[in-house]
């Protein structure tokens, strides 16, 4: 044999694959059998994977304007006349802008309607969810619903329309509290970026027309997956950056800015931690891992925390016949991982 080979694999093209709780088992059947004729160090040369997580990052699109989570608002009162039981729920309630003459949308809510006392007339209506949603909204847009849609002789009501808080838009997962957008001086017009433990926040300050100075958000990238609906983004001054000229700090007045985390969207991103072992091969000098298997660890790699087991390993073969090489991927496989790894295989001359 070479003094050397080159062994491609890639989990895209396995022979056969099984798994159990804890790991994946991956054989590549070798079109031409490997001999060693002497003792050969396997390592690896190359190693690339994709495994993937989920979590509740946060995203923004400054030009989306689609309804998203809306909360309860006022006027949400109704007096029984009826038989309704304690709990009524009612699907497709037309949304309704809040003009002059409560312009119908495409928007459409699940609500319930419970009485407030067993046994009592007054009732409350609350919010289940958003079933479909429509554009041309805001946040902090007042939305209302007509309950004339839904009374079919079971109740009545002081005002017709109850009303709804929109809290978020869809794609629009957070906003800058209103009561800390201000106290920018002509100084900070421009573009700056916060980072907010990896994420972030692209924020432009303006001046409109006839208005002051203040903040809007332009982007979020590379958002972490950790944040939850309610959560608060506090800005130091003295930790935003100037896109132009890569100095931090802003002198903005009276405070920190705020944004208040009003929505969360699940993200799909890259994962950490990956090893992988190979079997039934002839080594020469067998040991145990920490496990207690046998089984030759060649990747053990933590790519959260860098300085720990982030190693290749080198594995040294007795002479033999290698007709298939047997991987064993463990810790945290999830459907939807990928690996190319890249084998070297180099003749041993020290013995």
């Amino acid at each position: 044999m070479d003094e050397y080979k080159i062994i491609h694999l890639n989990s895209d093209q396995y022979d056969q694959r099984r798994t159990d709780t804890l790991n994946t088992y991956y054989t590549f059947f070798l079109k031409n059998p490997i001999i060693l004729d002497d003792i050969y160090n396997l390592s690896v040369d190359n190693f690339t994977f994709k495994n993937k997580l989920n979590g509740n990052g946060i995203t923004y699109d400054s030009n989306s304007t689609e309804l998203g989570r809306v909360v309860d608002g006022a006027s949400l009162e109704l007096q029984l006349v009826g038989s309704v039981q304690d709990t009524f729920e009612v699907e497709n309630v037309i949304v309704l802008r809040n003009d002059a003459i409560k312009t119908p949308t495409n928007a459409r809510l699940k609500i319930s309607i419970t009485r407030n006392v067993p046994n009592g007339f007054d009732c409350t209506i609350s919010l289940i969810e958003v079933t479909s949603t429509d554009t041309g909204f805001t946040e902090n847009d007042l939305i209302l619903i007509d309950k004339d849609q839904f009374k079919g002789g079971e109740f009545t009501y002081t005002n017709r329309y109850a009303v709804f808080l929109v809290k978020s838009i869809k794609n629009r997962d957070i906003i800058i509290r209103n009561n800390t957008n201000y106290g920018f001086g002509s100084a900070q017009l421009g573009t700056w970026i916060y980072n907010d433990n990896g994420t972030l926040i692209v924020i432009q300050v303006f001046q409109p027309a006839g208005q002051t100075i203040q903040a809007r958000i332009n982007s979020v990238s590379y958002s972490r997956l950790d944040y939850n609906i309610d959560d608060v983004i506090t800005i130091p001054n003295a930790d935003i950056r100037n896109l132009a000229t890569g100095e931090y700090g802003w002198n903005k007045l009276y405070g920190d800015l705020l944004i208040d985390v009003v929505n969360t969207t699940i993200i799909t991103t890259d994962s950490k931690l990956i090893n992988i072992k190979i079997d039934d091969l002839k080594i020469k000098n067998t040991y145990f891992n920490s496990d207690r298997l046998a089984d030759s660890t060649i990747v053990n790699m933590c790519l959260v925390n860098k300085g720990i087991n982030n190693s290749f390993n080198e594995i040294t073969l007795e002479p033999q016949v290698i007709n298939y090489l047997k991987i064993n991927y463990g810790d945290n496989f999830t459907i939807g991982t990928q690996f190319a790894l890249t084998l070297l295989l180099k003749k041993n001359i020290s013995y």
